[in-house]
């Protein structure tokens, strides 16, 4: 992209605000992430980079947003941008994989369990619960992904 098109882009951007008037770019990104709105999370990530690793206000990142409101495509591609599969919250001590079986997204545990660097195994006050969830799980998925995981970690 040449400069003209890039400053064309970004004056597009912010004319047509596809975030409002009233929002800054951090508030459009953390909105997006709620609500499973790729484009806007690419063209965020694409002006500012280090949104992804950025809290909201609420000291909430926007990889635990998409997870609470099981938007699949944004975790994907948060996790794609490099946001680590094994972060913890700092305030609760849960981790994404703890905070996607606390809120019931199969398709999302799944996601979390393909990535290479999974540990299953982070010690937190949660570590049994999760444990004890994924071999309870009636997902053959989930059931086949941990069986994988157990044999690595020696479980």
């Amino acid at each position: 992209m040449n400069y003209f098109s890039s400053f064309l882009f970004i004056f597009l951007f912010q004319m047509t605000s596809c975030f409002g008037a009233s929002h800054s770019l951090e508030e459009g990104f953390f909105h997006a992430c709620e609500k499973n709105d790729i484009s806007t999370i690419k063209l965020s990530i694409f002006l500012n980079s280090k949104l992804v690793s950025m809290p909201d206000e609420s000291g909430y990142l926007g990889i635990e947003i998409a997870i609470i409101y099981a938007c699949y495509k944004v975790v994907k591609i948060l996790l794609e941008e490099g946001v680590d599969c094994n972060l913890a919250s700092t305030e609760t001590a849960l981790t994404l994989l703890d905070l996607a079986i606390l809120h019931g997204h199969d398709p999302i545990i799944q996601l979390l369990l393909e990535q290479p660097k999974i540990d299953i195994l982070i010690k937190t006050k949660y570590v049994k619960k999760r444990i004890g969830f994924l071999k309870a799980s009636k997902n053959e998925k989930i059931s086949e992904l941990f069986d994988r995981l157990k044999q690595k970690e020696r479980i």
